[in-house]
């Protein structure tokens, strides 16, 4: 039997494989406000489902903010 999606687990940080700041969320999309112009920084995302099985970490991506 399927779990159905319990939340997403956003981590992100100024280093590869250094995501140390952490949210939670419900939704597919997500704003994060506090990241500085002209810096990289790095993300990854997890999923724990309804049941409470949680997922290993996605690839990780980066992004210059514009």
């Amino acid at each position: 039997m399927a779990s159905e999606v319990g939340y997403y687990e956003v981590a992100y940080g100024p280093e590869p494989g250094d995501c140390a700041q952490t949210f939670e969320t419900i939704d597919t999309s997500a704003t994060i406000n506090s990241l500085n112009t002209g810096d990289t920084y790095y993300f990854t995302v997890r999923v724990t489902d309804s049941g409470g099985l949680t997922s290993e970490y996605a690839t990780e991506v980066s992004t210059t903010i514009n």
